[in-house]
């Protein structure tokens, strides 16, 4: 079992992650879809990567619960970062354009 890490948002995510930099965005859903079935449940994804449409595929595609918020986008005003805890958002509160039935 993955340990979670606690975000200074209360939230908590598990520690190791799957990340979908520079996934061809053809290719995200499926390779999302794969990593959930091995047993990943966090998901790293941001907007400037243009595939979130192909994680939110593959989370509704998994029947996981949702409220196990298995993705997040790492967002932030000075920019992206992938270290900085404060700027890590669940998944449920992505836009509902990439990560919700469309």
């Amino acid at each position: 079992m993955v340990p979670d890490l606690a975000l200074n948002s209360g939230q908590s995510i598990p520690q190791l992650g799957f990340g979908v930099f520079k996934i061809d965005p053809a290719a995200t859903a499926e390779a999302v879809s794969e990593a959930l079935k091995v047993g990943y449940r966090h998901i790293n994804t941001a907007e400037m990567y243009r595939n979130e449409k192909g994680v939110g595929e593959a989370v509704r595609a998994s029947g996981l619960d949702r409220s196990i918020s298995p993705a997040n986008s790492t967002t932030d005003s000075t920019g992206p970062t992938m270290h900085a805890e404060h700027s890590m958002a669940p998944s449920r509160h992505l836009a509902p354009t990439t990560l919700t039935s469309s």
